[in-house]
């Protein structure tokens, strides 16, 4: 004989609390570090979207952009931070670099040659990143102050006008070679050159390890081994940042197309992966379980999310199937929900809060429970679902320290 019935829905917490930042941004290009150029320029790579905080010295943090450049500074030790975050949220840990700046030397007043350019910032050691800024400088000469330009060739391309500094965007993995020289009244000085290589990692494409669908649903597991992240879509909308397992739930009958693709740790995105499938939404009404065995218990799903959300971020919410009766239970169609309302004023859960699915909440994988004992998610294939705080505006202040109550439903089946 086989029972089959509903669970009631149990609840568990969890809270948003302490602030993190998002990881430290790198100094990608600096100068020297000694010079004597009274000017510094730095390139930083961070995260797409983060903003940027600069510091001078003794001076307080600024807004900046990268790159940023400083101006008649003065001779001696100089030091350069900066910091990044998302949206309003808080700041993560600063960067430095610590530079001296010296006294130049002049050239004799009766040189007639044009000074070659003294390069002042370059790209900084290990090569990993797709920017460049180059900055210079023409040693002081008082006939060649005035009226001097410059032109600056990438890669052997041909020779541009340029100023200091010149900043180089999206540059490919492999080796690049940048010059710059001065011009003045058909005049040309000596090249000055910088020769680096990027060792840019790109990801691999991912492999999608398995997808399931149901009447207005599909789920995705997916994985590449050296990913530091990965970004989906459906249906050629925008890259979001995900997650394996992925659910997508409310979906129209018809052709959809689902694509992921993996990124590297400063967010350099690898080929995508797609999948393309038919909709149907004609699934039966399921059949009316039969009753449930005389003196059968309910089983119980519980969780606690280990860790504390914030905007932009959660964590794995490990769920633990309890069987009471003295059968083994087959278990599936394990949903989470945040209840409405369960927290604080101007921070509801339902629409603070998102729920990415196990795969068990579509009916394609299932979990056998034995009799008087539990299972805790992930397990026998089934992943466990995660939660993530969105990083919406109200969520830095009106969900901080707030408590969400979980709601846990499924379907068991009396195991053969």
């Amino acid at each position: 004989m086989t029972a089959a019935f509903a669970v009631a829905a149990g609840t568990g917490l969890g809270a948003f609390g302490a602030d993190v930042g998002p990881p430290t941004p790198r100094i990608a290009s600096a100068p020297a570090r000694t010079t004597a150029a009274r000017s510094a320029s730095f390139d930083i790579d961070a995260a797409p979207g983060l903003e940027l905080a600069c510091a001078l010295d003794r001076f307080d943090f600024a807004p900046c952009t990268s790159p940023t450049t400083y101006l008649a500074l003065g001779l001696g030790d100089h030091t350069f931070r900066v910091r990044a975050r998302a949206a309003t949220g808080p700041w993560s840990g600063a960067a430095s670099y610590a530079w001296r700046i010296v006294a130049s030397r002049a050239l004799p007043s009766g040189s007639v040659k044009v000074p070659r350019p003294v390069l002042t910032t370059m790209p900084m050691r290990p090569y990993v990143s797709p920017r460049a800024t180059f900055a210079w400088r023409a040693p002081a000469a008082r006939r060649w102050r005035y009226g001097t330009m410059f032109a600056c060739s990438l890669d052997n391309d041909r020779w541009r006008r340029c100023s200091t500094p010149k900043s180089y965007g999206e540059l490919a993995s492999g080796p690049h070679l940048f010059r710059v020289r001065a011009e003045l009244r058909n005049r040309r000085s000596r090249v000055n050159h910088f020769g680096w290589t990027i060792e840019l990692f790109v990801p691999e494409q991912p492999t999608i390890i398995s997808q399931a669908t149901a009447a207005t649903s599909a789920s995705f597991t997916f994985g590449e081994e050296d990913a530091a992240g990965f970004e989906c879509r459906l249906d050629g909308g925008n890259w979001e940042r995900c997650a394996s397992p992925v659910a997508y739930l409310g979906l129209p009958a018809g052709r959809h197309e689902f694509c992921v693709r993996a990124l590297s740790s400063i967010g350099v995105a690898g080929p995508a992966r797609c999948s393309d499938w038919v909709q149907t939404a004609t699934a039966s009404a399921p059949a009316q379980p039969p009753s449930a065995p005389v003196g059968a218990d309910l089983f119980r799903i519980s969780g606690n999310l280990p860790t504390l959300l914030r905007p932009g971020s959660g964590g794995v919410l490990p769920l633990t199937v309890s069987n009471p009766n003295g059968f083994d239970l087959k278990v599936s169609d394990l949903v989470v929900s945040v209840r409405p309302g369960s927290s604080g004023r101007g921070c509801d859960g339902a629409s603070n809060v998102q729920v990415v699915q196990s795969n068990a909440a579509l009916g394609a994988v299932s979990v056998v429970v034995p009799a008087h004992g539990s299972v805790s998610l992930p397990a026998q294939g089934a992943t466990a679902p995660e939660l993530e705080m969105l990083n919406l505006t109200a969520n830095q202040d009106a969900c901080k320290g707030a408590v969400f109550t979980l709601d846990y439903s499924g379907t068991g089946t009396r195991a053969s």
